[in-house]
């Protein structure tokens, strides 16, 4: 749910700042933990 948003958000971000001579930069695993996140 959420780790899919920021995932789909993020990575297109860290594709465009990828340094030279790295291939990708991709989550392999994202975990927010067990409480929600709240923003304020």
């Amino acid at each position: 749910a959420a780790s899919v948003v920021i995932k789909e958000s993020v990575e297109p971000v860290l594709e465009q700042y990828r340094p030279p001579g790295i291939s990708s930069l991709k989550f392999k695993k994202l975990f927010l933990g067990n409480v929600s996140p709240k923003i304020e």
